[in-house]
């Protein structure tokens, strides 16, 4: 739905600190199975094409150069993969409001596994699931631009801080 998205962040320089920048991804679709108010597998698509940055503002040259980097084949490769999708491989409850959730996230045609915590609210016809910040390695996924620690402050960080918010209606 339009109330679900996700954020990333990237960093730069030789330590992981404050994020460099900031944006949002879409969440275009997908399907949570639901089985005795619990979520027992499911998927969630994303547009890739939707790369927003929100730490530069929009109108600036400097938004546009990077918001094509990270479309083009340095980053993300857009046009050769407009989608990604994660697929649940499996859950496991954390606490009476948050799961643990594994399963594949397929970005640039490569299935890697990743596992994060996530709140979740089940309703009779919504579920929710929120998470705090967790980190992938964009490495994992071939995307090695700027990636060296011999750049120093020119490195572009491996990894990228995601969270999201997930509303989903209840078939």
């Amino acid at each position: 739905t339009t109330l679900s998205i996700l954020k990333w962040e990237g960093y730069e320089g030789l330590s992981l600190g404050k994020a460099e920048h900031t944006g949002t991804l879409n969440i275009s679709g997908g399907t949570l199975n639901v089985d005795n108010n619990r979520i027992v597998s499911g998927e969630v698509l994303f547009n890739m094409k939707s790369i927003v940055v929100t730490d530069i503002p929009a109108a600036s040259s400097k938004n546009g150069k990077l918001t094509n980097n990270l479309l083009g084949n340095n980053f993300f490769d857009t046009d050769k993969y407009p989608q990604t999708k994660f697929v649940i491989t499996g859950i496991e409850p954390k606490d009476a409001d948050s799961i643990n959730i594994s399963g594949n996230l397929i970005l640039k045609g490569i299935a890697k596994n990743i596992s994060f915590t996530s709140a979740l609210q089940i309703s009779d016809t919504v579920v929710t699931a929120v998470s705090p910040k967790f980190y992938i390695n964009r490495k994992d996924w071939g995307m090695h631009y700027r990636s060296e620690n011999s750049l120093g402050d020119e490195l572009i960080r491996p990894e990228i801080g995601i969270s999201f918010n997930l509303t989903a209606r209840r078939g």
